[in-house]
């Protein structure tokens, strides 16, 4: 026989985890529902074949707590399911808003728009958006299965990546949008004997 490679806690655990998380991740927001699961499953074959961990014989000698794992990890991912879908639609709203007023200012319309108006700006915005791409709006849901399965089965890396990626660009945007009209005001000063 020969040694285990990736001992549990270990040095080239670590670097194997941390690379096939990296590439997880990438694949999971990459919108790559099979990369993803190519690569897990890769990375399970290999921690089996070159690891200390008798998975197989763990879950046969703890079945209570594996199933106790596995429910809480669907219940959670159902859970993050929900949350991103609605990250999503805020998304999704925040770009209509955008696009709602060059529309309204390229097309003439001020004040509230008639039915006809809207109808066609709600094709125009499905047209104009890679992200509407089940072509209705508001999004449906059941066009987007497997954006849902992906999010319920991968929601570590999901949570963590839209968490982090989303919690910072909303930082972003909520300071841009506080110091903004300091800056104009500034501008307007600086500019204003010209």
């Amino acid at each position: 026989m020969f040694e285990p490679f990736l001992l549990v806690g270990g040095l080239f655990f670590w670097i194997f985890a941390s690379i096939f998380g990296v590439i997880l991740l990438a694949c999971v927001e990459q919108e790559k529902g099979s990369a993803a699961t190519i690569t897990a499953t890769i990375a399970v074959i290999l921690f089996l074949i070159w690891g200390d961990f008798n998975l197989f014989g763990w879950v046969v000698s703890n079945t209570l707590s594996f199933l106790m794992y596995l429910v809480g990890y669907f219940v959670i991912g159902t859970v993050w399911t929900v949350v991103k879908w609605y990250f999503y639609l805020l998304a999704r709203k925040s770009e209509a808003i955008e696009f709602k007023g060059q529309y309204c200012q390229s097309n003439g319309i001020t004040g509230d728009m008639t039915e006809d108006q809207r109808k066609k700006f709600i094709e125009s915005l499905v047209g104009y958006s890679s992200t509407y791409r089940d072509d209705t709006f508001p999004p449906n849901a059941t066009n987007h299965k497997s954006d849902i399965v992906r999010w319920a089965a991968y929601w570590p890396f999901s949570a963590f990546w839209t968490l982090l990626g989303d919690g910072i660009r909303r930082l972003w945007d909520f300071i841009y949008v506080q110091i903004g009209g300091m800056l104009q005001k500034m501008s307007s000063k600086v500019m204003g004997d010209i």
